[in-house]
């Protein structure tokens, strides 16, 4: 089944003043009792009595910022709920199937069914919490949620953005010497529900879903995006680019990405800023400028809430990171 990509959040006009989505960068203490991947999505093996919960806790963390490829297939009685902890970039794909590509933000989940093979294509630092669920406790959970027998999950593959989830899902990485299976327990069956509520009323096709993007238009608006990235662009240009109604463009935009027309569009302004950040010495403010944004202080601003660092600590991170490759190359 095609992706589907939920959001809650209303639209806004005027794509300078759009609210971006909030990242949390990641504790700086690695100080934590929740278990540890080693093997991404592979259940930590400190996971105790792993074999008989029925929600199992594990953390991923992955600073590196050069493009990289991890691979996996799920358990063959279990599935995966991946929570993004901060934004990142990346390609979900299972073979020549392209599940997911582009700017993932905090609080986004991923579900994968059991058995299934998933490649990942990370661009970008990245940190999840995945949660192993049972398929029996799932079956459960959706039939109570549904109110009857529900033998097919519909899930696989579903994605939904949750900006309450990442909040849950902090508590749980940040617990230290007070995290145990109950906690884990708690948060993830918290996290279950309101991912299974929130599934619940897209089960059936209606006169209220609304259809997703066509790619052609969707492509023919990231094309324009592209070429107008230095200017101020308002919701009626992007709506006009793709051939739509503001209305009708914003609600099948999100449908399509999961984003509002002006949130997609500021994060890729940052990820533009980023790939100039890491590839020259340009002033800040002339970065801001070509990138879209009027002011620097607003460019920084912006910058900051969704990567969690400023321009500047990012360049001298980049910067580090990509001498560090160089010597391990010489």
């Amino acid at each position: 089944m095609p992706t589907q990509i939920l959001e809650d959040h209303s639209d806004t006009d005027w794509c300078a003043d759009a609210s971006p989505p909030v990242a949390v960068s990641a504790a700086a203490s690695f100080r934590r009792r929740l278990p540890r991947e080693h093997v991404w999505r592979k259940i930590a093996e400190d996971s105790s009595g792993a074999e008989r919960a029925s929600i199992i806790a594990s953390y991923w963390l992955d600073s590196r910022r050069e493009p990289r490829r991890e691979e996996t297939v799920t358990p063959a009685d279990r599935w995966v709920i991946a929570v993004a902890m901060r934004t990142t970039r990346l390609k979900f794909s299972r073979g020549s199937q392209s599940l997911f590509d582009g700017v993932m933000t905090a609080g986004t989940l991923h579900v994968t069914g059991p058995g299934q093979r998933l490649e990942a294509d990370l661009r970008a630092p990245s940190e999840f919490l995945h949660l192993f669920v049972s398929t029996d406790y799932l079956v459960r959970r959706t039939s109570a949620a549904r109110g009857h027998a529900a033998p097919d999950l519909d899930l696989n593959d579903f994605i939904l953005r949750d900006p309450a989830v990442e909040p849950l899902a902090r508590s749980l990485i940040d617990a230290g010497e007070f995290y145990d299976e109950l906690l884990a327990d708690s948060v993830g069956q918290t996290i279950v529900t309101r991912l299974l509520r929130r599934r619940q009323p897209h089960q059936s096709a209606g006169a209220g879903r609304i259809a997703p993007l066509p790619r052609w238009r969707l492509k023919r608006v990231q094309d324009y995006m592209e070429q107008h990235a230095d200017e101020s662009l308002k919701l009626a240009d992007l709506a006009l680019a793709a051939g739509l109604s503001r209305m009708h463009f914003a609600a099948q935009f999100r449908a399509a990405t999961g984003y509002s027309p002006c949130e997609y569009l500021r994060v890729r302004r940052i990820e533009r800023a980023k790939q100039m950040l890491s590839n020259n010495d340009m002033p800040l403010v002339e970065v801001a400028l070509s990138v879209g944004f009027q002011a620097q202080a607003h460019f920084s601003s912006v910058f900051r809430r969704v990567t969690g660092e400023t321009p500047g600590q990012w360049r001298r991170a980049s910067l580090d990171s990509s001498n560090d490759v160089g010597g391990r190359l010489r």
